[in-house]
């Protein structure tokens, strides 16, 4: 009976100690570069506040901390109601931007990794010297479209309210989808006087949660631009373009979406913004005009 033990117990331990050496070898670094300067954030779902790096002492800190840190693969799909304070940073001054958000010991970064990591950022951030900013935007919060699509349907905690829009009245927006998800709009002048806008670029995607628009994120990672152009469409003129769907990523949710352009008017010195819309929809990554009522 006691060498039957005893062989159990010797497995056990076998058991366990293989299971440890699995576990830290699928650890490894973080692998996050370190450039110029860095932001770190915190968003307690209410308030961001940052701190700027660039002073020797904080950034020498911050490589040391981040080359001790370890990490292992993990899988997660959906960040808890109760996922605050998030903890994220920024790089700046490296050959690409790279951002990352810490939910608790979950790790989640612009190169697309989804990690178990043991650093604390939030402990790491009270030992920095640089000065704690506070801005009630979550607009520059890294990896906001990457935490706003976890779960695969937009997250409203982590999107920007879309401004509030004065439609133009007479100003029609029509849109035409392609099988194969393309997006066409155009835009008809006819409110009997002329119109300042810019070029396609300046078109925007908003989604509708819960009876309430919110802009959608663009992609990070990338650089997108908008020249600035200014048109004129003159009473009776059209105006059309193309959407481009770069910087807001393929396979939107499904969901009931809007695209919004700006127009300008000018009287007796001040300048005046409405906007023309239309909505549409998203079924199964493509582009969908709504069914008619």
């Amino acid at each position: 009976m006691k060498k039957r033990n005893l062989f159990l117990l010797v497995v056990l331990l076998v058991v366990v100690l293989g299971s440890i050496l699995v576990f830290r070898a699928r650890r490894g670094p973080l692998n996050v570069p370190v450039g110029e300067s860095v932001q770190l954030y915190v968003y307690d779902g209410q308030r961001m506040q940052s701190k700027f790096l660039y002073e020797k002492d904080d950034l020498n800190r911050l490589r040391d901390a981040l080359s001790r840190a370890s990490a292992r693969p993990l899988e997660y799909g959906q960040l808890p109601e109760d996922s605050f304070p998030l903890y994220a940073l920024r790089v700046n001054g490296t050959k690409e931007d790279f951002e990352a958000v810490c939910v608790g010991d979950v790790w989640l970064d612009n190169r697309g990794r989804v990690l178990e990591t043991d650093l604390e950022l939030g402990e790491l951030m009270d030992q920095m010297g640089a000065p704690l900013e506070t801005s009630e935007s979550l607009a520059a919060l890294p990896c906001r479209r990457t935490l706003a699509l976890l779960s695969g349907n937009w997250d409203a905690r982590f999107l920007l309210p879309a401004k509030e829009h004065t439609q133009q009245k007479d100003v029609i927006m029509s849109l035409v989808c392609s099988e194969s998800g393309d997006l066409s709009w155009t835009v008809e002048n006819h409110t009997g006087r002329s119109l300042s806008h810019g070029n396609g670029g300046y078109a925007s995607l908003e989604v509708l949660l819960d009876n309430s628009w919110y802009s959608l994120p663009w992609v990070p990672g990338s650089h997108y631009g908008v020249t600035d152009e200014e048109y004129i469409l003159e009473p009776g003129e059209c105006f059309s373009d193309d959407l481009s769907w770069e910087p807001y990523g393929d396979h939107l949710p499904d969901g009931i979406y809007r695209l919004s352009f700006p127009f300008y008017s000018f009287e007796e010195g001040e300048t005046t913004v409405t906007w023309a819309w239309a909505r549409f929809q998203m079924e199964d990554g493509v582009a969908r005009l709504e069914p008619e009522n």
